[in-house]
């Protein structure tokens, strides 16, 4: 199975999306994320901060990643000797694709 970034036509370019918090009695975790296309590359930041009873803590990842039409994945499960079975949009803008060996 092959989770396959953003389409090209279903990139929003700067989106910001909603800040994600959970907590529970130990701790609280905030995430925020900012995303920046140059070209096919695309680059999604995502700040973290976590409230504990021992004081804040802050970090952040960077993912880069490269816009790719679905027939792309598709060649490669191909070109591996699979067959690709496309679900569509499994998430907003995105495809999961299922690689199938096939009969000898």
């Amino acid at each position: 199975m092959l989770d396959g970034w953003i389409r090209p036509e279903a990139w929003i370019d700067a989106r910001r999306p909603p800040v994600e918090y959970v907590s529970n009695a130990e701790m609280e975790v905030f995430r925020l994320d900012f995303s920046e296309r140059q070209g096919s590359r695309t680059t999604v930041t995502m700040h973290h901060l976590i409230r504990s009873s021992t004081g804040i803590e802050h970090f952040a990842e960077v993912h880069e990643y490269e816009l790719v039409p679905t027939s792309s994945y598709v060649d490669a499960l191909e070109a591996a000797g699979l067959s690709a079975e496309v679900l569509p949009e499994y998430m907003p803008g995105r495809d999961r694709l299922v690689g199938v060996k096939q009969a000898q």
